[in-house]
């Protein structure tokens, strides 16, 4: 089982430094003008290629996961409490009509209260659905991600690498948790 850990949690880390390229953000872009984007679109050819699907829904789950560590992180940086903070989010992402950050902050409150719901009925929902969306979510999930990694830099002068340092300390544990 090592290995399929390893299958889905290289590509993530890849598509996360991707993130950090603000090219990444431009949300009406095509997904293949994006560099996260053909990241993601290359993972979706290989699990075609390899008739495995679960590659894909394995990425969205780390791709969540780790969005969520990073707003757990944010959370240690602000004077709200974590429930405040996460009712902030969730709030915004429902006014807004932003399903990636509503995943983000149901899978932050669930690994904050350790249960396991992780968000996986988003996810699972957004899967079923049709697969161009499916992609387009996990771009907007990996947005999630640069976005909260270049903010802990500018705002609380966290450096880069440390962030992508916990971030596979995470996937490392939770793909050990989950062999």
């Amino acid at each position: 089982m090592e290995g399929m850990a390893e299958q889905t949690h290289e590509p993530t880390m890849e598509i996360i430094r991707a993130s950090l390229d603000p090219v990444s953000h431009r949300f009406r872009a095509r997904l293949a003008d994006l560099p996260t984007g053909r990241l993601i679109l290359a993972e979706a050819r290989k699990g075609a290629a390899d008739q495995d699907a679960k590659r894909l829904m394995g990425l969205g789950v780390e791709l969540a996961r780790s969005a969520s560590a990073l707003t757990l992180e944010l959370m240690t940086h602000d004077e709200k409490s974590s429930e405040e903070y996460l009712a902030d989010m969730s709030r915004f992402a429902h006014e807004e009509g932003l399903e990636a950050a509503r995943l983000v902050a149901e899978v932050a409150n669930s690994m904050l209260h350790d249960q396991s719901s992780d968000g996986m009925e988003t996810l699972t929902r957004a899967f079923a659905g049709d697969q161009a969306d499916y992609l387009r979510f996990l771009s907007e999930i990996a947005s999630c991600c640069g976005t909260s990694i270049l903010y802990l830099k500018v705002k609380f002068d966290v450096p880069v690498e440390d962030s992508l340092d916990n971030l596979r300390k995470v996937l490392r544990n939770d793909n050990g948790a989950s062999s």
